[in-house]
């Protein structure tokens, strides 16, 4: 559908004005103050109903306003009346061809009406993520929130990965490992058997010792003591049998002990000193072993983390070549376009980037394409589009079959648009 006519009266600052566009573009020109802008809007209002209206959509000095807008198929009229209280009503009467009426006229018109059918411009002012999730909706089978949630998640596991691995890799390097450091611990267990085994037999040969003294101090104190009674058997005659068996006895007992003594031989002295030595250097061997073994844990740390962050890195990748591929398949409002990074792409580099003439060729092949059946736009401040813009306008608007209204400053008729002054069309295009 598109506008055949459109009559307006007593809308903002328009007394009365019927247009009935003749070309693909629409020019609404005039100076400013003059009813431009209020041509658009009684457009857009006719439409859009009385919620995007403003608070006096009703010329100054008049209490009705009327839209009639015809659109061949359908023929929408919506009033504005102020009450007494001041308050503004609004209604609204949508008929077909034949004079039927539609039962719910807004609904209708709600179907027909695209975002940003009758504000394409509003694509380019929009943020760049907006702009991506509108152009994302026409790739067809594709979830992007589901793709860029997947995307986030592996994101922050490669993210605490690498970190991990970096970790652990620094880790690694600031353990300083000897050259000899061997490959297994020693045994001190072993080295602490041996010396706990020669204290204990040097403890053995110091109380045999000790046992020895003891006897050789015995034999001293006998050998005096039967020396002495040797002296009173000489001078105690009477007693000398007694005395002399006593003799005797000890005689023998030390007979005997001298042949205990000299038949017993202490075991040599065992030298504790090598193994001391062997379980010193036992302890630095360790320590280097312990070096190495924590060298080696934590540089197989880092390898599993950045084996891991490289299995994330290449799901993304191939997560990423799908959307892409999905990206590339779909059928976008313009050639060239696509999508990356939550960002709208044009011939690979950021739309930011892009002209001003390429970037309202996409703005205007989006608002055409969300809408095929009311084919009709709306572009507010027309002026500030340069020629080489507005070549892209007319050149889209034929070749879509569109109708674009646009509204352009101009001192006077220059016999290409409708030219408003004080509220009516004082010129029409080609007159």
């Amino acid at each position: 559908m598109r506008v055949i006519e459109l009559v307006a009266e007593n809308v903002k600052r328009l007394r009365a004005v019927a247009i009935r566009p003749t070309t693909n573009v629409v020019e609404i020109q005039g100076r400013n103050a003059q009813g431009k802008t209020s041509v658009l809007d009684a457009l857009f209002w006719a439409l859009a109903g009385a919620r995007q209206a403003q608070d006096r959509p009703i010329r100054d000095g008049q209490t009705e306003a009327r839209i009639r807008l015809d659109l061949a198929e359908i023929v929408v009229t919506r009033k504005f009346r102020e009450q007494e209280s001041g308050r503004v009503t609004t209604s609204l009467a949508v008929e077909s061809a034949d004079g039927a009426r539609f039962k719910s006229p807004q609904r209708l018109l709600d179907d027909l009406l695209g975002s940003l059918s009758f504000d394409p411009l509003a694509f380019l002012r929009a943020q760049p993520r907006e702009q991506f999730e509108t152009l994302a909706a026409f790739v067809s089978d594709l979830d992007v929130a589901e793709f860029e949630g997947e995307q986030e998640h592996d994101y922050e596991l490669r993210r605490v990965a690498n970190r991990e691995a970096k970790r652990a890799r620094a880790a690694a390097d600031a353990v300083i490992v000897p050259e000899d450091a061997p490959e297994a611990p020693v045994s001190l267990d072993e080295l602490t058997s041996k010396l706990r085994d020669a204290e204990a037999a040097n403890a053995d040969r110091a109380e045999a010792g000790e046992v020895l003294a003891r006897k050789r101090q015995q034999i001293e104190s006998h050998r005096g003591t039967a020396k002495r009674e040797r002296e009173r058997i000489e001078s105690l005659k009477a007693e000398a049998l007694k005395v002399k068996a006593a003799m005797d006895d000890r005689l023998a007992w030390i007979e005997k002990a001298e042949a205990e003594v000299a038949a017993t031989k202490l075991p040599e002295r065992v030298d504790t000193a090598p193994i001391l030595n062997a379980m010193s250097a036992a302890g630095d061997r360790n320590q280097a072993y312990e070096k190495r073994r924590r060298w080696r844990e934590l540089s197989d740390e880092a390898a599993a983390q950045e084996k891991a962050a490289q299995v994330i890195d290449n799901r993304m990748n191939e997560r990423k070549r799908a959307f892409e591929a999905a990206v590339a398949s779909a059928d976008m409002p313009v050639p060239g376009v696509s999508l990356d990074d939550g960002t709208v792409h044009l011939h690979g580099v950021p739309l930011a980037q892009a002209s001003d003439a390429e970037q309202l060729r996409v703005s205007c092949g989006v608002a055409m394409r969300q809408n095929a059946d009311l084919r009709v736009l709306r572009i507010r401040d027309g002026s500030l589009l340069d020629a080489e813009s507005m070549d892209v306008l007319r050149e889209m608007a034929d070749a879509n079959d569109y109708q674009v209204w646009i509204e352009r400053v101009a001192d006077a008729a220059d016999g290409v648009g409708f030219f408003i002054e004080a509220g009516a069309v004082a010129e029409e295009p080609g007159a």
